[in-house]
């Protein structure tokens, strides 16, 4: 997921605009957001949805995304073919399992009710993410929750003969964004020559991954020899789905819909009740893409 930044550094793009760039992994988008405004951290990679959920809560630091990086809400819910799943109303009277704190039960209502079901007729179980893709294929639920970048890896650990489906969110009637590249707005407006020429380095990176994900890979392996370069180009070509949408092929890698970033804003003031005190205008800017 995160190797076109890893490309565009090997590439030297960042470098070009006088960047020393170094890469902090979180685990979660919790703690990125805690980096972010603490100022530990000047951009990061985290979920747009979970943003604007922080910024109803905590309004400062006011909080902006540069880019979009995942067009399409990638969390996917993964089950064994062969047990009676075969189209998301099959997934009424079944248990999902998911990690606490996911933003998946509220986004379920939604695909619930674009596929024609009735959403509270699902069992919702909780376990640690290392643990709940076990759940499922030990057959403890009926499907699991998690991002479509996951698929090779599930596919790795299943049985000869054994075989997965999965509805991605996003392609079924789920139409808010994915993830983005957040800064704040001190950030934003004292540096926005800096944050235009980084989120330009960046799409450079994701043009050429997307083009050649073995060359993605191999730019991240390079750093992390123990991830499998073989998963991690199935997992490339399935972050080239999810970050290239109808917008960016028209206007371009990273560029905003300001109609859905409203869309995605509402989900969070609506249905998932949490007030925002700004508009969805104040919270991305597409000024790096003019």
């Amino acid at each position: 997921e995160y190797a076109t930044y890893y490309l565009a550094r090997e590439k030297g793009y960042y470098r070009e605009h006088g960047f020393d760039v170094t890469f902090k992994h979180m685990l979660g988008n919790a703690l990125a957001f805690q980096a972010l405004a603490s100022g530990n951290a000047d951009i990061i990679h985290a979920d747009l949805l979970q943003m604007l959920m922080l910024q109803g809560r905590a309004p400062e630091p006011q909080m902006r995304s540069l880019a979009v990086v995942g067009d399409k809400l990638n969390i996917s819910l993964f089950y064994q073919k062969g047990k009676g799943i075969n189209k998301p109303a099959d997934l009424e009277n079944r248990t999902i399992v998911d990690s606490p704190g996911s933003t998946a039960p509220a986004m379920y209502k939604i695909f619930a009710s674009a596929n024609g079901f009735d959403a509270n007729k699902t069992t919702w179980k909780n376990a640690a993410g290392n643990a709940k893709v076990a759940l499922m294929l030990q057959g403890e639920a009926d499907a699991v929750a998690i991002g479509l970048p996951a698929k090779p890896s599930i596919e790795s650990k299943l049985p000869n003969g054994q075989e997965i489906g999965y509805f991605t969110f996003g392609d079924f009637g789920v139409n808010v964004y994915g993830d983005g590249l957040i800064t704040t707005e001190k950030m934003w407006r004292e540096r926005p020559g800096d944050m235009k020429a980084f989120v330009q380095a960046t799409m450079k990176g994701c043009k050429d991954a997307f083009a050649d994900p073995v060359v993605g890979a191999a730019a991240m392996t390079k750093y992390y020899p123990e991830m499998d370069r073989a998963l991690a180009v199935k997992e490339l070509d399935l972050i080239r789905d999810v970050a290239v949408g109808k917008t960016q092929k028209e206007k371009g890698l990273g560029y905003h819909d300001p109609a859905k970033f409203k869309a995605t804003h509402d989900v969070v003031t609506g249905l998932l009740g949490q007030p925002i005190a700004k508009p969805a205008s104040e919270f991305f800017t597409n000024a790096a893409f003019v």
